[in-house]
Formats: structure tokens, C-alpha cells, sequence
């Protein structure tokens, strides 16, 4: 294989997983640690059930697919082929595979949080008892990166015993998670199907250490108190955004770096290579001086904005985007009879019209999800001031967006010099550009969304 940065991924296989023997090396790693993680979780009914779908042959891919998996998968082989020899990916796909447990149960976490960005929407079931869980996982999840007993932490996560809060309901997958189930309790009768669904203790706990074991596995190297920080900072900026929601359009900004998961996802990604798999004396010395964290973090804001604004909206051109402006402010003055009481209802009828183009919004509309261009003015009534204010947000995001990528590529720069070599800064471009590609789609279809179960 190739050490340059201009290896092209294989094609990608049936059922999602990548084709060829490099990829079949990385997808059954992958498995492998997918199905030891169950070790996290105590025995109860929802580990019984997972245990049972990840290994039955019959099912096993789509419990991959559906629990996000395959698409960490085909995330990783997109980031990493053509960059090492054969030796250092069969070590690296070891590493690599830890991080992605820890992402694919951290769909599960976010999915809790569907509805609680706009609480007075009670189309969203159980948002008071949703709340208080994700509050007190990510309390229990700050707890064991720093250093908190396991079996502590364990004992926080079991004592909320959320009986309301469905594993399946809480998903982008609800009927396939029902039709799996189905198909555990007609081969396990004895099984309450019920018992599975608001069995949601395992989960988070599985998650919480599958975090940690990324900072263990890094322990005594320059990257684990980066690691650990970064992820902590991710907990952290959930909890603000549920207890002290940012006012400015800044601190939005701010906030949602940290909450997207990218910066521990790089600092993960080059310590593994730069001091596991190919070690760099330069690399301390980028680490230390900010360098690779200035790129992580360009990279974190490039990533937040296409999640919540999508690819077409921030790489308009300057007359698109104009004609956008306009259409909304058109559709606001031919509202007589009252159709859009509010900034969110004229989005999702403008939506009607653009398709792919205002998909992020929509998708974070119809869930109550958190969204650094629309929060604070979501509900606002639908006026020519609030209006003002949504082009004032539009104008801002797409700004930052090109900031972002302009600091990313002058950051990777140096980190190249630095290191003597291009690995890390071809593997943060890839990482946004695989982002980039996924949310130039529409959420609702595999492409568009990474949680999206695969038609069977």
C-alpha cells in the first residue's frame, strides 16, 4: 500500500461493509470489538438481544447497519486507505476500532436528546425524564474520565432506572428495531419484548467505557490529556447546551465545536498513528505548541456547520444564496392567512420548494434537535424582524464555514512541516470531506445520515 495521501478507497460491498481483502480485515475487526464491548454492559435483557443480533449470521448486518456501525466502517476506510503499508494497518485497525464502538454507541446517546432543544414541543415524548437521563450520563461519563471508579459509575447509571424511555422510539431505525426484536422473542418466548425496549441502562454504560477505553489505551503517551480533555469538553457542552443554552451567535458556535466529537476523534486518530503506529519526534513538539489542535478544531467547526446547515447551503454561491433570502422573505409576504407562525414554520415550507438544500434544518426541526444557525430564533414569531435575524445567522455560518476551511488548510500546513510527513493532515481533510459528501444528501437516506438503517 501507499505511505502518500493519494490512495483511493476500494469500493464499498454488499450490506454496506467494504469490499476486498484489505476492507474484510478491517470490517471483522471491527466486529470483533464491537461484540467484546458487550462485555460493558451488564447482563440484562437489552446485552442479551444485542449479544444475539450482532452474532446471528441472519441478522448481524443489519444490527450493524442499524446500530451505526457499518457506517463507522465505511467512515474509516475512507479516511484511511492508501496511507499505510500492510503491517501498520492490521495494528491500526486494533486502535481505530475502539474509537468507533465508542461513536457507534454515541448515536444511541444523542438520539436520547430528540425533542430537547425545544421543550415546549410535547410531540416529543418523555422530554422531562430524557433530560434528567442524558444529564446524569454525562455527569457519570466526566466522573469516569476522570478517573472515577467503573463500578461507581456503574452504580449511577443503573440507579436512574428511566422505565419510560424506549431504546427503539429514540432512534432514526424505530421499525427496524421492532422487527429485530420481533424476531428475538420468536426465538426466545420467554423474553418480555418491553423489557428490551426501555432497557436503556446497558446502552449508556457501554458507552461511558468505551470512551474511557480510548484515553486507557492512549495512558502514558502525549495524547492521553488531550484525549481526555477533549472528550470531556464534548459531555460537558451537552450539558450547557440543556442547562445554560448559548445566547450569541458565537458562543453557539463555540459550544457546538465542542459538542460534535471531532477534536478527540482527530487527537484519537494522530496519536494512534504518530506515536503507535508510526512515530514522529516532531509530533510532541505540534501537540504541545497547539498546532494539531488548531487543525482538530477548524476541522470540529467544518463539521458543525454541515451537520446542522448542510453541504449546498454553505457553498452556495453569493446569487443562490440571495435568491434563497428572497424566497423566504417572498414566501413571509404572501402568508395571509397566517400559515407560518413561526422562523421554523416558514423553513420547513421553504424546504417544500429546495429539497436538499435546507435538509439540515429540516431534520433538526422535525427532531428538536440543537442547531448553531437556527437556535434562539426557531420559535420566534415569523415577522420581517425575526426574518432579518435568520439572514443575519445564514450570513454568519457560511462566513464561519469559509474561515474554517482557510484555518484547517494553513493549520495542516505546518502540521506537515512539523511532522515531516502528510498522513495527519490528509487524514483531517478526508475526515471533513467524508462529512462534506454525507451531508450533501437528504438526512432521511442512507447517504444523508449515518444512523439511517439500510433497506433490507
Amino acid at each position: 500500500m501507499n505511505k502518500s495521501g493519494s490512495g483511493n478507497p476500494p469500493p464499498i460491498g454488499e450490506g454496506g461493509a467494504p469490499a476486498g481483502e484489505y476492507s474484510q480485515h478491517l470490517w471483522d475487526t471491527q466486529v470483533r470489538a464491537a461484540i467484546r464491548s458487550l462485555d460493558y454492559m451488564p447482563d440484562r435483557p437489552y446485552r442479551n438481544f444485542a449479544g444475539w443480533m450482532a452474532t446471528h449470521a441472519r441478522y448481524a448486518d443489519r444490527w450493524f447497519q442499524l446500530t451505526n456501525l457499518t457506517a463507522q466502517v465505511r467512515m474509516t476506510h475512507a479516511l484511511f486507505s492508501g496511507l499505510f503499508t500492510e503491517d501498520e494497518s492490521v495494528r491500526l485497525f486494533d486502535h481505530i476500532a475502539l474509537m468507533n464502538v465508542h461513536q457507534s454507541y454515541e448515536t444511541f446517546s444523542d438520539n436520547l436528546a430528540f425533542g430537547l432543544a425545544t421543550p415546549q414541543e410535547r410531540r416529543h415524548l418523555e422530554q422531562d425524564t430524557r433530560r434528567t437521563v442524558v444529564l446524569a450520563f454525562n455527569e457519570a461519563m466526566l466522573s469516569r474520565l476522570g478517573g472515577t471508579d467503573a463500578e461507581e459509575v456503574k452504580a449511577q447509571i443503573l440507579a436512574l432506572q428511566p422505565r419510560t424511555v424506549s431504546v427503539f422510539r429514540q432512534s432514526l431505525g424505530e421499525s427496524e428495531y421492532r422487527e429485530l426484536a420481533t424476531e428475538y422473542v420468536s426465538a426466545h418466548p420467554d423474553v418480555d419484548p418491553t423489557a428490551i425496549e426501555f432497557d436503556v441502562a446497558p446502552v449508556l454504560l457501554a458507552n461511558i467505557e468505551a470512551a474511557f477505553a480510548q484515553v486507557q489505551n492512549m495512558r502514558g503517551r502525549a495524547t492521553a490529556e488531550p484525549l481526555r480533555k477533549g472528550l470531556s469538553r464534548r459531555y460537558s457542552a451537552v450539558t450547557r447546551q440543556l442547562t445554560r443554552p448559548p445566547e450569541s451567535s458565537r458562543e453557539l458556535l463555540s459550544v457546538g465545536i465542542d459538542s460534535v466529537l471531532v477534536v478527540p476523534t482527530v487527537l484519537y486518530c494522530a496519536g494512534v498513528i504518530a506515536e503507535l503506529i508510526r512515530p514522529v519526534p516532531g509530533y510532541t513538539i505540534m501537540l504541545t505548541d497547539g498546532t494539531l489542535e488548531r487543525a482538530a478544531t477548524a476541522a470540529a467547526l467544518s463539521v458543525r456547520l454541515l451537520n446542522d446547515c448542510g453541504t449546498r447551503l454553505l457553498e452556495q454561491s453569493r446569487e443562490d444564496h440571495a435568491s434563497l433570502v428572497a424566497e423566504l422573505h417572498q414566501l413571509h409576504a404572501s402568508d395571509r392567512s397566517g400559515r407560518f407562525e413561526t422562523v421554523s414554520d416558514l423553513v420547513l415550507r421553504a424546504q417544500e420548494n429546495d429539497g436538499v438544500l435546507l435538509t439540515r434544518f429540516t431534520k433538526d426541526l422535525l427532531f428538536g434537535e440543537f442547531n448553531v444557525c437556527l437556535d434562539g430564533i426557531r420559535n420566534l414569531p415569523a415577522t420581517s424582524a425575526s426574518l432579518a435575524l435568520l439572514e443575519e445567522r445564514l450570513g454568519l455560518v457560511r462566513s464561519a464555514y469559509r474561515d474554517a476551511r482557510t484555518a484547517m488548510a494553513q493549520a495542516n500546513r505546518l502540521l506537515t512541516q512539523g511532522l515531516g510527513y502528510d498522513v495527519l493532515s490528509v487524514l483531517i481533510d478526508r475526515f471533513v470531506e467524508f462529512q462534506r459528501s454525507t451531508y450533501s444528501h437528504v438526512f432521511d437516506s442512507v447517504l444523508g445520515e449515518f444512523a439511517t438503517p439500510r433497506s433490507h
